[in-house]
Formats: C-alpha cells, structure tokens, sequence
C-alpha cells in the first residue's frame, strides 16, 4: 500500500517536472519572439506563478513521501520487535523443555543404575539360596530348571 502510493507521488512529481521543462522551453521560445514588453512581464508573471505552485506542490508531495516512508518505518520496527520478542519465548521454552529432558534423563539413568545394583543382589542372593539348598542335600537338576526360567 505504501509502496504504491509512493509511485504515485513519484509519477505526479516527475510529470510536474516535465511540465515545469515544457513551459520554461515555451517561455524561452516566446521570449525569442517579438513580444511588447507588457504582454512579456504579464507572460513572465503567470510562469513564475505556475512554477511556484508546481514547487509548492512538488514540496508537499515530498513531504507526503517522508511521512508514508516514516510510517512504514515505523511499522517495520514494529514487526521485527514482535518477532524478537516471540523469537525469545520460543528460544526460552525450548530451553525449558531441554532443562526437562536432561533433568529427566539424569533421573533415569539413576533409576537404572539402581535398578541394576537390585539385579546384582538378587543374583548374589539367588547363588547364596542355590547353595545351600545343595549343601542341604537338594536336587541339582531342578535347581538349574529353576535357574534357567529366572533368567
């Protein structure tokens, strides 16, 4: 939107130039010409007028311009605060959520080292249970079926 109303006012300030050219071209064109010096102050006057009219508006199309270019600036910085902004919660809940994982992760390596120090002792209790049930005269073949289908 800015953008195209800024071609526009580009468009109308060069053709108030290319006007401005035409009538100085005409006005030196007439000059050459024999004009009573009445009728040359008069000409002289209506051009210096439209040339001041088409300054002024020339001005305050520029005018227009750094207001609509302020604007859009404006904008812009609007825009990229917003996106910082949600860059950074984005960036602080993604840490969170790895703060999470490791958190997580260090409770479960924990848990599987205990749970493999309770392996070790339930092995360490069952070769203790296995041998005195072989010191107190057991079967060593049902003890081993019953060691296989432990393990």
């Amino acid at each position: 939107m800015f953008g195209q109303k800024i071609e526009e006012l580009t468009r109308a300030n060069d053709k108030c130039s290319q006007y401005i050219v035409k009538r100085e071209q005409e006005h030196r064109q007439r000059e050459k010409t024999s004009l009573n010096f009445q009728q040359f102050d008069e000409t002289k006057r209506k051009y210096n007028d439209e040339i001041h009219r088409l300054y002024d508006q020339i001005a305050k199309q520029n005018q227009q311009q750094m207001l609509l270019i302020d604007e859009h600036q404006k904008q812009i910085e609007q825009l990229k605060n917003t996106y910082d902004q949600r860059y950074r919660i984005l960036l602080d809940e993604w840490k969170i959520y790895n703060n999470d994982l490791h958190d997580n992760n260090t409770k479960l390596k924990t848990k599987l080292k205990e749970y493999e120090k309770t392996i070790v002792q339930l092995r360490y209790h069952i070769i203790n249970l296995q041998i005195e049930y072989l010191q107190n005269g057991g079967n060593s073949n049902k003890l081993l079926q019953l060691t296989n289908e432990i393990k």
